[in-house]
């Protein structure tokens, strides 16, 4: 019952049966604190303002891994990841009353290594004299609902056949890019690629070679341009590459023919060979555009007129 009394919500000196009663209520009221903080099964905390703990319950040790002598040396900060720590949070938010409560959503670290994501809800705590020196929290794992969400952004953001950015993914790149591009004055290149006659392939050996054919490509494209830089399925046999700094349109040109030249190489999928060829546009900042759009219409002109080059028609 000691640890509970700092945290007693003290009243008025009363006598006789008014004392009695008082202190009955107060001791039952106690009790139950006692027992939902011990037996919820979230995990719950008390601590002071500098993080650390005065008391743990039983389901925050078996979330977080610890045993409840060393959660008590330990403070909040010791078990979050220091990334996503900022300690003047407690301070600034609660101790200095701007805030009642508040909800955190931060990586802790248990004490295997393993990482969590928790949702930790605050509340002040006061003490007899109506001080605010204490908090106390509820914690609830949503590593699993952190994964979900996380797997639905990269559904949206990716190809899933090929495991590329999608359009989306690729005009958050480029947008990007051109921001950077236009405090540092540098250029950047856009290249546009459609495959010739793709279609064929589906329909001698069926989609399912084509999509290993696509996967091929996707690879080989991949390897031509360095990590900084971003390759993106645009949809069908589609295909955008961003270069975040070049030289210029000749360089553009050289990546480009490194590309189509990856390409070209034959394709075998279940003991049969395939020979795939592209047509390609390119664009350049600020020469060719100053936004996202103006670049990709640029490269995909370019890239039809290459296709009509070769009198194929779409």
């Amino acid at each position: 019952m000691k640890a509970v009394e700092q945290y007693r919500v003290y009243s008025p000196f009363y006598t006789g049966q008014a004392c009695r009663e008082t202190n009955e209520a107060l001791l039952a009221s106690e009790e139950r604190f006692r027992l939902i903080f011990e037996y919820a099964p979230i995990g719950m905390l008390i601590a002071d303002f500098t993080g650390r703990f005065e008391r743990v319950n039983p389901a925050m040790c078996d979330l977080i891994g610890y045993s409840e002598s060393e959660l008590l040396n330990m403070r909040l900060q010791d078990i979050i990841d220091p990334d996503d720590w900022d300690e003047r949070c407690l301070s600034r938010e609660l101790a200095r009353g701007k805030k009642t409560r508040m909800v955190l959503e931060k990586r802790f670290v248990r004490q295997d290594g393993q990482f969590l994501f928790i949702r930790l809800y605050i509340a002040l705590l006061g003490d007899h004299q109506g001080n605010s020196l204490h908090f106390i929290g509820q914690m609830t794992d949503i590593t699993e609902q952190k994964k979900q969400e996380r797997s639905m952004q990269h559904m949206a953001y990716h190809d899933l056949l090929t495991g590329l950015g999608n359009r989306l993914h690729f005009q958050d790149c480029i947008n990007a890019a051109l921001a950077r591009a236009k405090t540092a004055n540098n250029k950047i290149g856009v290249i546009y690629l459609d495959l010739d006659r793709f279609k064929q392939i589906n329909d001698s050996a069926g989609h399912n070679a084509g999509d290993q054919a696509l996967k091929i490509i996707a690879d080989r494209i991949t390897a031509c341009v360095r990590k900084t830089d971003a390759v993106a399925r645009m949809g069908g046999d589609e295909f955008t590459i961003l270069l975040t700094s070049v030289a210029g349109g000749q360089a553009l040109q050289k990546i480009a023919d490194k590309i189509l030249q990856a390409i070209e190489q034959p394709i075998r999928i279940d003991g049969r060979q395939f020979h795939v060829s592209a047509s390609i546009g390119t664009a350049v900042y600020p020469a060719d555009g100053a936004s996202a759009d103006q670049l990709l219409g640029v490269a995909d002109q370019a890239m039809y007129t290459d296709k009509h080059s070769k009198g194929i028609e779409l």
